[in-house]
């Protein structure tokens, strides 16, 4: 009845663990897909520019004008694209491994012991 105890816990905690693993890939490649995409848009807008500073037809004036106008266009995304930026680079940053396996035994242990990490 024990081992039947213990091996419930064990499969609960590696249920856990697995689930918290496979949402982290998810917005893992949720990021990058969106930042992905934010690339792309800003290329287009550094092809804009280019076409602006380029161009024989337009003064410096109407250059200036029409690339601070590109700017203002693009100011919104540009602060979600550095939310998230900060978001993957901080999923990045965080391990996902044997330590988030040991925490979520330790969070179901009987009377809340910590379990020993290697």
């Amino acid at each position: 009845m024990l081992l039947a105890s213990v091996q419930s816990s064990h499969n609960g905690a590696l249920r856990e663990h697995k689930e918290r693993c496979y949402l982290r890939r998810v917005q893992h490649a949720l990021a990058v897909r969106q930042l992905m995409g934010s690339f792309a848009t800003g290329h287009e807008a550094l092809t804009t520019i280019q076409a602006i500073t380029t161009s024989a037809t337009l003064s410096d004036t109407e250059k200036v004008t029409q690339i601070r106008a590109l700017l203002v266009a693009r100011e919104a995304q540009r602060l979600l694209d550095t939310e998230t930026l900060a978001a993957l680079q901080a999923s990045v940053e965080t391990k996902v491994g044997d330590e988030e396996y040991y925490n979520i035994t330790s969070q179901r242990a009987v009377g809340g012991s910590k379990a020993r990490t290697p």
